[in-house]
């Protein structure tokens, strides 16, 4: 029985196939993976789960088990590959093998968590050794696939594509198949010596290009005991098993922590990016282009005190301004005051100073995920290529980028100073109208205009010395900002100047106030980046302890006691009751045979015993068969390749500064290009130097290069649409931000991509080759399929359709496969000829023998006749 809300926490993973979420980087390589952890507002709980919604109830009351294989049609894009198998085990993976024999259930979490070696392909909401070897605990799934049917999408499917939408500002998501995984009250190994269990869920979905996961864990349901754990090495994150990775911002935190992952991912995010635009602790969105100092948000509680503040200065010639340093400020009573400064210096790089005093972080120095450590009582720094960040007495967090010359910062504040914040980064509430509330205590309306905002920023600017101290340099007593209203009334080409921001306001802002597009890309970006780091607190509900399982006799009362630490508890059984459940419990037997009959699967299908099926055999059959021996064709199916698929080649003229040699350039472009959306890159088929290299007016050198890179069209997935359509458009992106890219990353080992090259547009790109849909037709077969039809969406590429799919019956008829043969048997484990097939072969074979004696008889009628009716010519000689 749940009788607390639940608390949802999301883990959001794009997958390197197709990368959702850009420009964020996981472990130890570059990447477009990424995990991000949220916190829902009150009110969101786990997906509904239990038979009443209809998911499937699976347990083995065995030390470990895994789940059935499901085999998603569109695959799932995993990695460098788009895995065609999956399955879940009692240990809390989920599992992407390479074949469907490669069943393991790995009950050890790794010791140093994820890293880039890792050859298993997993996604793990929390891996540690379970035991359903008792009476405790189950399991229950539902797939939902929706490839076809647009009109009818079941409302856990549109909730996943609504939270997609809303915390990676992906507004294009659809999901093609979605799997929902609820682990519930599972026991930890040993299950008879420990107590506690943990009730939690994850949700895999895909588009086909693009996968997400979401992690949820039930408040107040994650109760292992660790201290009579075994390992206590529990681990949450992903890895692909080929080179990309994430851990859980909990691995490397105390072990009662890492085992409440419903408690400890607690803290609330505000940010400062580009020509200031912000984002309030509440995620309301303003644009305010003060010149001066400001106090960001204050903050206290009972016990201690936090202080952020931002010095501007104007962005070159233009009217606006960006941030270009930060200073924070942390007092408890147990710890001196820490003071802590970022100053923007030249070259993208910061200079940080701790109470006054120059940081020098020491690079042989490093963390678990390659960043360089500065710590001392109650403040760790690290730095992390162009980025650093503080974390004061464990509670917040302040993060400083330097980009374009302009410092980007993001503040994460702890639950205890909910409600207790001002300045311009809002009243933390949860309520963003009151967001713009002035030190007078009046409140501006969060719809006014620009001039408005403008005009309350201003009432935050600190007219004394700030924790940055004295400016070196005079403001100007006259500066007025340009508003992007005005922008856009004066500037008559912006459209095309601001094509790439895709109607994102901050970048669009940007590239028109200071005409450098590059600015407001890396403001886009950031914007993109930081949404999804939103981690919005829920308010804990109480605590609650009692028994999990009450014993009661038919006709008797059965007393039961639970008691609560907080006040005004109400206990309520819903009268939606699936929570609270009767059941039995039978221990399952292993299965004795191992070997299927003689000829089980017809068509190449695999035949295996299967556990699921009470140790019955079961077949793995071609993708056009529908039924479970390989009978009957009428499933979709990919179709094949003929060879001499043509490849798709384009031309690209890069430039770089490092003088770099042919086989690093090679590198570093097929890193880049391996890394698009849709993985089609194959190889770079010539590398060459234009010209020698250019000596700039700075120093620096200029080397041009031309290089040819191929790609292969494949009929599955959107691939064709892709390489087609949007590849010239993907690539100059992919250069864009592929310096900034380096600069995040989490590096454990040298690089792939060396190289950072110059950003590039659509002029430096040419097509050598494409092929249209109707060229690439005459490449995909639907080999050894009557009535099959190839067909072609943008979406989904091209499938072998089956003619049940395309209404082949009319008049309400329902479209069957046919075969003559039907099953019989207790488990119809015979095959018989159908008496309709039975009769239909024998009145045949009989109307055939009728026919063909009619026809003996016509011929031997006409010679006989012949006979009768000739005679000789009788000549008088």
């Amino acid at each position: 029985m749940r009788t607390r809300e639940d608390v949802v926490r999301f883990a959001f993973m794009n997958s390197a196939v197709v990368a959702g979420v850009k420009d964020k980087f996981a472990g130890g390589q570059e990447s477009s993976v990424e995990t991000v952890c949220f916190q829902a507002r009150p009110g969101v709980s786990l997906f509904p789960y239990g038979s009443s919604v209809g998911d499937q109830e699976f347990v083995r009351r065995s030390v470990d088990f895994t789940s059935p294989l499901f085999e998603p049609r569109i695959g799932f894009p995993f990695g460098s590959s788009l895995r065609n198998f999956l399955y879940f085990t009692d240990n809390g993976q989920i599992i992407f093998p390479e074949s469907r024999y490669q069943i393991f259930s790995y009950p050890n979490p790794l010791l140093k968590g994820f890293t880039g070696g890792d050859h298993v392909a997993l996604v793990a909401p929390f891996w540690d050794d379970a035991d359903f070897s008792s009476r405790w605990g189950t399991t229950f799934y539902q797939e939902y696939e929706t490839l076809y049917d647009d009109d009818y999408r079941p409302r856990v499917v549109q909730q996943v594509e609504s939270w997609i939408k809303r915390f990676t500002n992906t507004w294009n998501y659809k999901a093609r198949w979605t799997l929902k995984v609820t682990w519930v009250n599972a026991p930890a190994y040993p299950a008879q010596w420990t107590f506690g269990t943990n009730t939690y869920q994850a949700i895999l979905t895909t588009d086909g290009s693009r996968s997400f996961t979401l992690f949820l864990y039930q408040s107040g349901g994650m109760q292992w005991d660790m201290t009579q754990l075994p390992g206590s090495r529990v681990l949450m994150g992903f890895s692909s098993g080929d080179g990309y990775y994430e851990n859980s911002p909990l691995t490397f935190q105390p072990v009662w922590e890492r085992y409440r992952p419903d408690q400890f991912l607690d803290s609330n995010s505000a940010w400062m990016f580009g020509d200031p635009h912000i984002t309030t602790l509440d995620h309301a969105n303003y644009t305010f282009n003060g010149l001066g100092d400001f106090l960001l948000v204050q903050a206290q509680d009972g016990n201690s005190s936090f202080l952020l503040q931002g010095r501007t200065a104007q962005t070159g010639s233009a009217q606006a301004s960006n941030f270009i340093a930060f200073a924070a400020q942390y007092n408890s009573s147990s710890l001196d005051s820490i003071t802590v400064q970022w100053f923007l210096e030249p070259d993208d790089t910061i200079q940080v100073r701790l109470n006054n005093q120059t940081v020098t972080f020491d690079s042989n120095r490093e963390d678990a995920e390659g960043q360089e450590i500065f710590n001392t009582t109650g403040v760790v720094l690290s730095r992390n290529g162009s980025m650093v960040s503080a974390s004061l007495d464990g509670t917040v967090t302040i993060s400083v980028i330097a980009l374009s010359n302009i410092l980007h910062a993001s503040c994460s504040l702890p639950e205890e100073y909910r409600n207790r914040t001002e300045g311009l980064l809002g009243v933390w509430n949860d309520n963003p109208d009151d967001d713009f509330k002035m030190p007078n205590d009046t409140i501006i309306p969060k719809e006014s205009n620009e001039e408005t905002l403008f005009h309350y920023g201003m009432t935050w600017k600190i007219d004394g010395t700030s924790l940055l101290g004295k400016r070196d340099n005079n403001l100007p007593s006259n500066f007025t900002p340009v508003f992007i209203s005005q922008l856009l009334k004066n500037n008559s080409s912006s459209e095309n100047l601001t094509s790439e921001c895709h109607g994102n306001k901050q970048c669009i802002y940007d590239i028109l106030v200071t005409g450098n597009t590059s600015t407001g890309l890396h403001t886009k970006m950031l914007f993109s980046s930081y949404q999804q780091m939103n981690a919005t607190l829920n308010q804990y509900p109480p605590s609650i302890n009692g028994r999990r399982l009450v014993e009661a006799y038919m006709g008797q009362t059965t007393l039961i006691q639970y008691n609560s630490s907080s006040t005004n508890v109400t206990f309520t059984l819903r009268n939606n009751y699936a929570d609270f459940k009767l059941f039995a419990l039978e221990d399952s037997k292993l299965c004795q045979n191992t070997s299927c009959p003689v000829n089980y699967c017809y068509n190449d299908g695999h035949c295996y015993i299967s556990q699921t099926l009470n140790c019955q055999p079961a077949c793995i059959c071609p993708q056009a068969f529908t039924d479970t021996q390989c009978f009957l064709a009428g499933n979709n199916f990919t179709p094949a390749i003929e060879p001499g698929l043509p490849l798709r080649i384009i031309q690209l003229s890069l430039s770089e500064g490092k003088n770099a040699s042919k086989s690093e350039v090679n590198s570093s472009v097929a890193y880049i290009l391996g890394n698009l959306d849709v993985r089609a890159f194959l190889w770079n088929s010539r590398v060459e130097k234009i010209d020698p290299p250019a000596a700039l007016a700075s120093g620096s050198i200029l080397q041009y290069w031309r290089v040819i890179s191929e790609f292969q069209y494949r009929p599955q997935g959107p691939v064709i649409d892709f390489l087609n359509n949007q590849l010239l458009d993907a690539v100059v992106e992919a250069f864009l931000l592929q310096a900034l890219r380096r600069r995040w990353k989490r590096s454990e080992g040298p690089s792939n991509d060396d190289v950072v090259f110059h950003p590039i547009s659509r002029k430096d790109i040419s097509s050598l080759n494409a092929l249209n849909v109707s060229t690439l037709e005459a490449y995909f077969k639907c080999k050894g399929y009557k009535k099959y039809r190839l067909v072609y969406s943008p979406y989904s590429g091209f499938t072998c359709m089956s003619p049940c799919s395309e209404d082949y019956c009319e008049h309400g008829g329902h479209c069957v496969p046919f075969s003559i043969y039907t099953p019989w048997g207790d488990r119809c484990e015979h095959l018989s000829m159908k008496l309709s097939a039975v009769l239909g072969i024998l009145f045949g074979t009989l109307g055939a023998l009728l026919l063909l004696g009619t026809a003996v008889f016509v011929v031997l009628r006409f010679w006989s006749y012949r006979t009768q009716c000739s005679y000789p010519l009788d000549s008088e000689s």
